[in-house]
């Protein structure tokens, strides 16, 4: 067996594995999400940094604002629910773009041929930022996007403005509801 064929073998044996832990999740997702409230209650601040920090970096149907809105119900400090939610998922966004943008590149260039990925490229740096920015303020898939931004090399500065930006804002906004909504 050849090394390309060895690392598309890899490949598909990985996105296997992430596609059926997705799958777990969303298959037991009100008992997942059961345990991770509950884990916010047990351990607060600690446990709102952790799950927010897994839930933004692996690929998965659930995203920060469990954390979030758990730890405004079990009545902890707002302010420091909100910034230990911030923390985590800026740096699992951060994270999944520098992973993409270190390691990305070269394996997708050695699984698919340079014309196929150049076309992901252009399409990406044509639209990739309003998918970025999308999937940041909504329930879209988020964290594939944090490693695309990275593995087609997204600036900076851009992936802070679409990503971590707009995280900031998705944020605040269900704190609020959230506090809105429990006082009535």
């Amino acid at each position: 067996m050849n090394h390309k064929k060895i690392i598309k073998l890899v490949s598909l044996i990985f996105m296997i594995l992430i596609l059926a832990i997705f799958l777990f999740i969303f298959l037991s997702y009100s008992s997942f999400k059961t345990e991770i409230l509950s884990f916010v209650n047990s351990y607060g601040y600690t446990a709102i940094f952790i799950s927010s920090f897994l839930l933004d970096l692996l690929f998965q149907p659930l995203a920060p604002d469990v954390s979030l809105i758990g730890g405004i119900l079990a009545d902890l400090n707002i302010y420091y629910v909100l910034l230990y939610v911030l923390i985590g998922s800026s740096l699992a966004s951060v994270l999944g773009y520098a992973l993409g943008r270190i390691y990305g590149e070269v394996g997708l260039k050695k699984i698919y041929e340079e014309k196929k990925y150049n076309k992901w490229k252009d399409q990406y740096c044509k639209h990739g930022r309003i998918f970025l920015l999308a999937a940041a303020l909504t329930p879209l898939p988020y964290t594939p996007l944090c490693w695309i931004s990275g593995i087609f090399k997204l600036k900076k500065t851009e992936f802070f403005v679409f990503a971590i930006l707009a995280r900031i804002v998705r944020f605040v906004s269900v704190a609020y509801l959230t506090v809105l909504i429990s006082t009535i």
